[in-house]
């Protein structure tokens, strides 16, 4: 497969792909199976791939069956592709283009708007304020009233005789037969209060992060183009448009139960999508200012948070379909956050 960068313009750069018909075949052959997955439908050993592409096919022609085939291969390249040209794209890449040539070769392009790489001015270690991480004995008591309500059982009303929940009286006999680990209700209650102050201790440390990253975007020697901004709202958007379409629901049914505009919605992703933009710059432009270098242990801890408790058999799958640069990218950012707590100082309020 032969990848060349064709132009590049502000925020986006066009990639030409080239592959021969051998290489089309192959991906036709390896591409079928995730292709008419991800199309709905049912495949097994016993599938005729030409009788179910036919289903995709606007008509029976074989040159509609042709083109099928044709999107089939190149959806299945494209991954491959974008990891080859070396751009890291800020959303989801656009194929432009294909056609099948004469020698059966085929050619296409992809749109990537890729990663903007700005350094920052400045790289010294800055300050957040925040309030010490507490669990209040009223929080404990929501926890034991949920698993109150939880644990419901339904009696008959006293005077109406209709069912109702009542719900559970929880007391060291409900809790040691209920709770693993837990003898009586003061056991629960530190129980829930450890687990609590985990739970805090983890906010505690994103809040610390987003605090500080907004310090150090300010340090940002240029701003990010309107253009990539806009592109990674509309991916922001369609997104958004494809979990609603799968749930029966359109754009106009989400924010009219908002209560918001179509106008209003955009805004909302678009800031988004900046502070996104930003927070990545920073952490990318750490990881190079260190020279950092990524180990296996690096990749295992990120797919780690990519597929917990997957992490051989997602690795493999990303390796196979051409998505380990998102992985790497993961990989970085979590390797630069760390050194971003390294580096903040952080005073507490009280």
């Amino acid at each position: 497969m032969k990848v060349e960068a064709a132009e590049q313009s502000a925020g986006k750069v066009r990639v030409n792909v080239q592959i021969s018909s051998e290489e089309f075949e192959e991906a036709l052959k390896k591409g079928l199976p995730p292709f008419l997955a991800a199309m709905g439908l049912r495949i097994s050993e016993k599938t005729d791939y030409d009788v179910a592409l036919k289903t995709l096919a606007d008509d029976d022609s074989d040159e509609e069956l042709n083109r099928v085939k044709l999107d089939c291969a190149v959806s299945y390249l494209m991954p491959r592709a974008v990891e080859q040209s070396g751009f890291s794209p800020v959303c989801n890449p656009a194929i432009v283009g294909s056609e099948r040539n004469e020698d059966g070769s085929v050619s296409f392009g992809i749109e990537i708007h890729p990663k903007p790489e700005i350094e920052l001015s400045d790289y010294t270690p800055v300050t957040v304020t925040v309030s010490h991480p507490t669990v209040t004995e009223e929080e404990i008591d929501q926890r034991i009233d949920a698993m109150a309500a939880l644990g419901a059982v339904t009696q008959p009303d006293i005077i109406t005789g209709k069912p109702k929940k009542v719900p559970a009286i929880i007391d060291d006999r409900w809790v040691q037969k209920n709770v693993n680990g837990c003898n009586s209700v003061a056991q629960l209650r530190e129980s829930l209060r450890e687990a609590g102050m985990k739970h805090k201790q983890q906010e505690l440390e994103r809040l610390v992060v987003a605090k500080a990253t907004v310090q150090f975007a300010e340090r940002l020697t240029a701003p990010i183009l309107d253009e990539t901004i806009e592109a990674v709202t509309d991916n922001m958007v369609g997104e958004l448009v494809n979990q609603l379409a799968q749930q029966g629901l359109t754009l106009q049914d989400y924010v009219v139960q908002r209560k918001i505009t179509i106008d209003a919605m955009r805004d909302d992703a678009r800031k988004q999508a900046v502070a996104n933009l930003r927070q990545g710059a920073v952490l990318d432009a750490i990881f190079r200012h260190e020279g950092m270098e990524l180990t296996d242990e690096d990749i295992e801890q990120a797919m780690g948070v990519i597929a917990p408790g997957i992490e051989k058999q997602a690795t493999e799958s990303f390796k196979n379909n051409g998505f380990m640069f998102t992985v790497n990218e993961t990989a970085q950012r979590m390797r630069a956050t760390q050194w971003l707590l390294d580096n903040t100082k952080v005073e507490y309020e009280d």
